[in-house]
């Protein structure tokens, strides 16, 4: 229908699925009422450069329901300590498709994969679980490689090399990753090309781990630490800088978090009304 977004369609599934992971995992914590969660959703992704990126021709929304499936794995290992067969099966899966689509992704959310290590050791062990994973992976990697192959030969992948070319740094230029995420007017002379100064909200996302650990939700201090993480690894990419990071879309790594950052502020806001309640009557 457009050759602009020639991905249109598939990009629709991808943030419908998005939004019903996001759904599933928000209604077990903050609320089953039906009109909040599409708001925090949506208040999460309004800022023009971010549906800009959520509208143009990209790997983006393909990652960011590969890593909400993760989530949901992850959910699943919180509350039960085990995985399906079907779930091994889909972390194969998913794997494989991060591997071709973003696979810094891969390395970015790693976390994920030894928190599932951590606590399904023996079920990956049994012979099933471990064929189930591979065989996951080989439905996805086996025909793209092929196909990848077929048309480029064995250099099929452009975006693995310049990424590499570009590098990142891992453990220095702080200044750089405080002009990202807290202020840029270090670096540019204006106050809205970093993340707070373009959402407000997010203000409010890194004092709520307090209240994550008065509550002791462990889902939530998992999903904060893993959002952080994320953060400073992607912020590590020599390529996302002050002056691109807003401007030219470089935004759209982080997108995925959003959403859950929201949620996790809404949480966490939520519970201190609930003390503040308490407090009150207690007096």
């Amino acid at each position: 229908f457009t050759d602009y977004h020639p991905f249109l369609f598939v990009d629709i599934i991808c943030i419908g699925l998005s939004y019903l992971i996001f759904r599933f995992l928000a209604v077990n914590f903050v609320t089953r009422k039906f009109f909040v969660l599409p708001i925090i959703f949506l208040v999460s992704l309004r800022v023009s450069e971010v549906r800009e990126t959520l509208l143009s021709p990209n790997t983006i929304k393909i990652s960011m329901v590969c890593i909400y499936v993760l989530l949901f794995l992850i959910y699943k290992v919180y509350k039960h300590k085990i995985l399906s067969a079907n779930q091994f099966f889909i972390l194969g899966i998913i794997t494989a498709i991060l591997l071709f689509t973003r696979p810094f992704d891969l390395f970015a959310i790693s976390p994920i994969y030894l928190l599932i290590l951590y606590y399904c050791y023996n079920s990956i062990l049994k012979v099933s679980n471990t064929s189930l994973i591979v065989l996951g992976f080989s439905i996805i990697f086996v025909p793209i490689f092929l196909i990848l192959y077929q048309i480029h030969g064995y250099n099929f992948s452009d975006y693995y090399l310049s990424s590499t070319q570009i590098g990142f740094n891992f453990f220095g230029d702080f200044i750089k990753k405080y002009n990202i995420y807290i202020s840029s007017l270090i670096y540019l002379d204006t106050p809205v090309a970093s993340l707070l100064n373009t959402n407000i909200w997010i203000y409010l996302y890194l004092p709520s781990i307090v209240v994550l650990y008065r509550v002791q939700n462990y889902f939530f201090i998992i999903l904060y630490f893993l959002i952080i993480n994320y953060l400073y690894l992607y912020s590590s990419y020599n390529d996302m800088l002050p002056s691109n990071f807003i401007k030219y879309g470089v935004i759209r790594y982080i997108v995925w978090t959003f959403p859950f950052m929201l949620l996790i502020i809404v949480y966490s806001i939520t519970h201190i009304k609930h003390y503040k309640k308490n407090y009150i009557k207690a007096l």
